[in-house]
């Protein structure tokens, strides 16, 4: 294909090759396009909506005419296309883009472990002991009449009520006792008509020599086990 010739093949819509197809343009070239002359088309391939992004224009003459279609294609070859870059900082939005967000979710899992473990994040659940541990499956001690459900699987380790709001007593000063005497004792249950403060708190009383005899000889046991006595 000689060097005037447009370098478009409409037909297949792809540059036009060498040697020539059938299909290749037969038009003159008379326009170059873009900067560098990346395109010798004639007018009806130059107007096609593919080359429209070429701003770029210019008429060829004689000198230009005569480029050799090989040096057109490695000038195309050696285009490089430049990055687009913002030079003005992005208005804001107010919405985060990915890169924002993926960075505020990596700060928020940087959180200090050391202050975990001291404590700083509370739980609401209470510390467990080796006492609490111990009334697992225990028979109730405060057996209020009336009251108690002899179920050991509800036992708990029941605390002395008026430590103060939001405080515990003491493990050594509580009971095994079942829920329904819980509930009694703490007061989210209304108490039988025999029973005045007084006589539940000799019962507790009571109930707490008991646990403790137990805790003993649970102790006692224990220590015979681990040191094979």
């Amino acid at each position: 294909m000689s060097a005037d010739k447009c370098e478009w093949n409409p037909t297949l819509s792809c540059a036009a090759s060498e040697p020539e197809r059938f299909t290749d343009c037969q038009n003159d070239a008379v326009i170059s396009l873009g900067q560098t002359g990346a395109w010798h088309l004639c007018e009806s391939c130059a107007a096609l909506p593919r080359f429209a992004r070429y701003r770029k224009r210019s008429r060829i003459n004689g000198s230009n005419a005569s480029m050799s279609i090989e040096t057109t294609r490695e000038q195309r070859q050696q285009m490089k296309r430049t990055p687009i870059s913002r030079k003005s900082p992005m208005s804001r939005t107010g919405i985060l883009s990915s890169v924002s967000f993926q960075k505020l979710r990596n700060d928020a899992q940087k959180v200090d472990t050391q202050k975990l473990k001291r404590g700083a994040l509370k739980t609401s659940r209470p510390k467990m002991t080796s006492i609490r541990r111990a009334a697992k499956d225990q028979e109730c001690t405060l057996r209020f009449p009336q009251v108690c459900n002899y179920d050991t699987s509800t036992t708990v380790l029941c605390h002395r009520n008026g430590a103060g709001m939001g405080m515990k007593s003491s493990d050594t000063d509580a009971v095994f006792g079942c829920f329904a005497c819980h509930q009694v004792l703490d007061g989210h249950a209304p108490r039988p008509d025999y029973m005045t403060r007084e006589v539940m708190l000799a019962l507790f009383n009571d109930a707490v020599e008991i646990t403790q005899r137990i805790l003993q000889r649970k102790m006692s046991t224990t220590a015979k086990l681990k040191f094979g006595i």
